[in-house]
């Protein structure tokens, strides 16, 4: 019986947030209140849903979408490099945001790790929570401009351009593929890059646009790879490597509420 308790308890926690960076229930306020630029985030849900045991994967596109709208600072304040969490009472009006923006969000910014996307323990409370709150912008007008960014970067018909295309086994060059993602959107992009099973594999492309929204390049440009698979289908990564480099811990909180529960019965 202690057993069942205990791994409800640890349900129950996985599924509190499938995205973490709260502490204490709260989204931890860094006290930053200004910004230099902003990161448009593009995921390549291919090597995103490879990596998470939870992806949803009929959710996953043959394109690049969106995983936020961060504001940055060019330069740190306290070793910090964005602002986060500036308002934790501004909590997300998800009947609103389904009734003006649904049909452009589920194109261009699925949640792939949760079946309802507006819930709010999703990707879109956990995007205005983390970062819209920083971006002095109202919500609707928040994920409104995101959506515009997003669906003026033609990436995939830019990196086709210059020869490049999703590919399961052959590398791509980082400096050919930023070049082309350059030429196409007007500034040089830094690559998230995911390192599974001794490989490197393209995560994200990160815009960068400046406070007007016109692409700059990067303050960051660049790759931790010099090539890296820009993988076509989902890859089989073991469940070894993605335990490895993803372990659960327990917040200390949690792991107290559980001994109580486990003494009480």
């Amino acid at each position: 019986m202690k057993l069942i308790i205990v791994i409800i308890a640890c349900m129950l926690y996985m599924t509190m947030s499938v995205y973490a960076e709260i502490e204490g229930g709260r989204c931890q306020d860094y006290g930053i209140r200004k910004y230099d630029y902003f990161v448009v985030a593009m995921t390549w849900g291919k090597t995103f849903c490879a990596t998470k045991k939870n992806c949803i994967r009929s959710k996953i596109q043959n394109r690049f979408t969106i995983h936020g709208l961060w504001p940055n600072l060019a330069t740190p304040i306290n070793g910090k490099y964005w602002p986060q969490c500036c308002n934790n009472s501004d909590i997300i009006d998800p009947n609103r945001l389904r009734s003006q923006l649904s049909d452009e969000l589920n194109s261009l910014w699925p949640d792939v790790l949760i079946s309802n996307a507006y819930s709010t323990n999703g990707l879109y409370a956990h995007e205005w929570s983390k970062h819209g709150t920083c971006a002095n912008m109202t919500q609707i007008q928040y994920f409104e401009k995101a959506l515009h960014l997003a669906s003026g970067f033609d990436m995939l018909g830019g990196l086709a351009r210059n020869g490049i295309k999703p590919d399961d086994s052959s590398m791509q060059s980082a400096s050919r593929f930023m070049s082309a993602i350059k030429s196409t959107i007007g500034g040089a992009p830094q690559l998230s890059i995911t390192f599974k099973n001794n490989r490197a594999y393209l995560g994200e492309v990160w815009v960068c646009v400046d406070k007007t929204f016109r692409p700059m390049d990067c303050p960051k440009a660049g790759s931790r790879a010099s090539e890296f698979i820009f993988p076509a289908s989902i890859p089989n990564f073991s469940r070894r490597s993605m335990d490895e480099e993803e372990p659960l811990t327990l917040r200390p909180t949690l792991v107290n509420q559980i001994k109580a529960i486990v003494q009480e019965n």
